[in-house]
């Protein structure tokens, strides 16, 4: 486990959500990192991603381009608010690709991003974060 080291950016307890998705991913988590709309840090990056990257620098690189975006994700909140009426609150988007499955349970202000192996089970991971950050 490679992570960056600064202090957290967030009001939940990442090292909680860290553990609720190790336990639900085992060994499918490629990674995962706390985010808010300013900055994001990453808490988890698998010996695979780091590989495949080539390392933790590499990884926030690709980080730095996906947050500028991920952002959205707080402003998307409202609108799903506003397509369904009936919705109380978004807990979480989740995308499946051709390589992995990638995830982000959403707060208010914060959220947190994973992602796994194709063919892993995320809704128990995205309900034991979600838990977590309300």
């Amino acid at each position: 486990m490679n992570t960056e080291d600064r202090a957290s950016l967030v009001d939940y307890d990442t090292e909680a959500a860290l553990e609720a998705a190790t336990d639900r991913a085992g060994e499918s988590l490629l990674v995962c990192a706390e985010y808010t709309p300013e900055d994001f840090r990453v808490v988890y990056l698998s010996d695979r991603l780091q590989a495949e990257y080539g390392g933790l620098e590499e990884v926030v690189e690709a980080g730095e381009l996906f947050h500028k975006y991920g952002q959205l994700d707080f402003v998307a909140e409202d609108q799903f608010a506003e397509f369904y009426p009936t919705l109380s609150e978004t807990q979480a988007f989740v995308t499946y690709t051709d390589y992995a499955i990638i995830g982000r349970v959403v707060g208010e202000t914060e959220g947190f991003y994973f992602s796994v192996e194709g063919g892993t089970r995320v809704t128990p991971l995205v309900d034991a974060v979600t838990e977590l950050l309300r």
